[in-house]
């Protein structure tokens, strides 16, 4: 452990901070998401689900827990309905945790992070999905540039999931699914090219002198780290 001080705090002693309202959603709505995906559930039995646990959540204020809510229970009706419309997909996993060496500046990286949900297309290549919970939505061309599906894509490359999907090294690109927006039945979402396709997204000398522009981000932030 990092810390065994903290750990003690945090888990042993229960004297971790209080959450914010929206991590709470995130974790919950998350969880939802694996075992929907996981146990194959429809919409009733989430919302069922949701109601078993939702009293038990640390909100600071009723108010605060019922406004929440009323966003759970349309986050839920579209992350199920995302998923009805998603039944063809050949999904290889969900919550699927990776750790991959890749090299940057001649230096050896650990890219580590857990991805919500890998897709297998019919050509082989992996499309990663990320649920997002929070209200804030960015643009399309941000998402181009949005480093963690990056770095996703960069591990499905170095060959980070063959546990799951053997032999697969090529990335079909990105996915965000943004669950607290979007219309009444499926929510809002914003995609990334594959990183074969879009290998760099500027003419930043710099950047080209790299494989594709997530090495040249993942160099900047070990030079900072250093």
């Amino acid at each position: 452990l990092a810390c065994p001080r903290r750990y003690f705090l945090e888990r042993e002693a229960r004297a971790e901070p209080r959450r914010s309202s929206a991590a709470v959603f995130g974790s919950v709505i998350h969880a939802l998401a694996e075992h929907a995906a996981r146990d194959g559930v429809g919409r009733e039995e989430a919302l069922a689900w949701l109601d078993d646990v939702w009293d038990s959540l640390p909100f600071a204020a009723a108010w605060l827990s019922e406004s929440e809510r009323v966003e759970a229970e349309l986050a839920v009706t579209r992350l199920m309905n995302w998923f009805d419309a998603h039944a063809t997909a050949d999904v290889v996993g969900t919550e699927v945790p990776f750790a991959v060496a890749v090299e940057v500046d001649g230096v050896e990286v650990k890219v580590r992070g857990t991805v919500d949900r890998l897709e297998r297309l019919p050509s082989g290549a992996l499309r990663v999905i990320d649920f997002k919970s929070s209200r804030f939505v960015p643009t399309a061309a941000s998402v181009a540039a949005h480093e963690q599906l990056g770095a996703y894509q960069l591990a499905v490359e170095a060959g980070a999931f063959a546990a799951v999907a053997p032999g697969a090294t090529t990335s079909a690109g990105g996915e965000l699914v943004f669950l607290r927006a979007g219309d009444d039945v499926l929510p809002k979402t914003l995609g990334q090219e594959p990183l074969r396709a879009r290998p760099h997204l500027t003419d930043d000398p710099d950047e080209l002198r790299h494989p594709t522009w997530v090495h040249h981000r993942l160099g900047l932030a070990c030079a900072t780290l250093r």
